[in-house]
């Protein structure tokens, strides 16, 4: 499947807000969030300040805030890991609440509900911002078939484990680069940031709790049959073609049964599904990355009739 998380463009931001009108109108334009403020002391030089880095589909957030803060948002577009640096973070969605430590992680579901936030003054807090198809798209790699159900990750992310920590320290390189000067940096040159978006998704996936956690921690499954192998390489290497059930069983050299039997066999799904899901996941990173700039001319480019 051939899904680009870094759409060649990388970006570093950095904003400082004095007053509560000018950080609550930064909230609703970039996060669809709506944010509380207790008044601040009389001495206190902003309300927050805030570095942002943008890799293609992911977006990593440092902010320190000087006054107390509550923040509610109802996006659901998006899995949001909040993470702690200073002080503390209050998370609560659907009845669960969370105390985000350095220990753990608060995991904002995009399908579950408004969220909230809560933070005090003084504090530090991360985020990893990254929509939901990507993460997706990122678990589908990794087990090299389609999901058929919503992806809901556990709202905790334990950060003490092996996996936990080394994910935080990957974390931390690309959270480091946002306060580097050098505007070419290493990290943004997309032959560096590609693999490590890879990576970080990845390694979000292998700490998280979630139901397909337990296969991606089972070695890989045997290799395919040699027919399925050549009907998935051609369906990944052209997707925008006019193919059918019975014209990769052509080229496969089997019958439409036997090819049939061994997607759902090896990949629990149907030729003909499983070209969908790969011409969606192209279409969905075109409009993403602004190869194309409407949804028809996605659809048109890929095959997609709806």
């Amino acid at each position: 499947m051939s899904t680009s998380l870094f759409g060649g463009t990388a970006e570093i931001m950095f904003h400082e807000f004095s007053d509560a009108a000018e950080l609550e109108a930064f909230y609703v334009g970039q996060y669809a969030a709506r944010i509380h403020l207790k008044q601040p002391p009389p001495d206190t030089p902003a309300v927050m300040s805030a570095y942002r880095l943008k890799l293609g589909a992911l977006e990593i957030t440092e902010q320190r805030r000087y006054v107390e803060m509550a923040t509610e948002s109802e996006r659901d577009d998006a899995y949001v890991v909040c993470l702690v640096t200073v002080g503390d973070l209050f998370f609560e969605q659907r009845g669960v609440e969370i105390e985000a430590t350095a220990d753990r992680g608060a995991v904002f579901q995009p399908t579950a509900g408004p969220v909230w936030v809560r933070t005090p003054a003084r504090s530090t807090t991360g985020a990893l911002i990254v929509s939901q198809w990507t993460l997706v798209a990122q678990l589908e790699l990794l087990l090299d078939r389609p999901i058929s159900t919503t992806l809901t990750l556990a709202p905790a992310l334990d950060l003490r484990t092996g996996s936990g920590r080394s994910w935080i320290r990957l974390l931390t390189l690309l959270t480091g680069a946002m306060h580097d000067s050098d505007a070419n940096h290493a990290f943004l040159r997309p032959i560096v940031a590609e693999p490590l978006c890879q990576a970080l998704l990845t390694g979000l996936l292998l700490t998280a709790d979630h139901r397909y956690a337990d296969e991606l921690a089972r070695p890989a499954a045997a290799c395919r049959p040699r027919h399925v192998k050549i009907a998935i390489d051609l369906i990944r290497a052209h997707p925008e073609q006019p193919h059918t059930t019975a014209s990769l069983a052509r080229a496969a050299g089997v019958s439409v049964r036997n090819l049939q039997q061994g997607f759902r066999r090896h990949l629990g799904t149907t030729p003909t599904t499983y070209l969908h899901h790969v011409r969606l996941t192209n279409a969905h990173d075109d409009l993403h990355s602004g190869r194309v700039a409407t949804v028809s001319e996605a659809a048109q480019r890929w095959g997609l009739v709806h």
